[in-house]
């Protein structure tokens, strides 16, 4: 082969630079993370909370308060969120009300009986936060379809 035929190589210097400025690119994009919408609540829960809010489209268990309840729902609440209740009979409009929760911004279904999944799905589609109490035990498949 003669010289002027023999292959060229690339500089590795500059191959290595090219390669950090491309890894440096890909790190960068994957760090970027869209920015999910989020809900201030009770100052005195913000801390307990991943973020000190609440995040839209997450799912967080009380059991046992509604006081506790009532003071995550407040926040979202009177800053303009619509919030539903589903399958809760005993939460108190008028206690809700005291807690800073717009009543005209709540949608309340105390009794959804084996409805429950449907009415939570049409509701989560319209609402910025919901709480359900099922009346069973939630399969892992109605979770997954409302989280979808």
């Amino acid at each position: 082969m003669s010289p002027a035929s023999a292959p060229a190589f690339a500089d590795p210097v500059v191959d290595r630079a090219q390669v950090h400025e491309l890894q440096s690119r890909i790190r960068q994009m994957q760090a970027t993370k869209l920015e999910s919408r989020t809900f201030e609540t009770h100052p005195a829960l913000g801390p307990l909370l991943p973020g000190g809010a609440l995040k839209a489209g997450a799912a967080y268990a009380v059991h046992g308060s509604t006081t506790l309840l009532m003071a995550l729902l407040a926040g979202p609440s009177a800053a303009g969120a619509g919030c539903g209740v589903i399958g809760m009979p005993d939460f108190g409009a008028e206690a809700a009300g005291r807690f800073g929760i717009d009543l005209e911004r709540l949608v309340f279904v105390p009794h959804p009986g084996d409805q429950w999944l449907t009415v939570t799905a049409a509701v989560v589609d319209v609402l910025a936060v919901v709480a359900v109490a099922p009346p069973t035990r939630a399969k892992d498949g109605d979770v997954a379809r409302l989280g979808a």
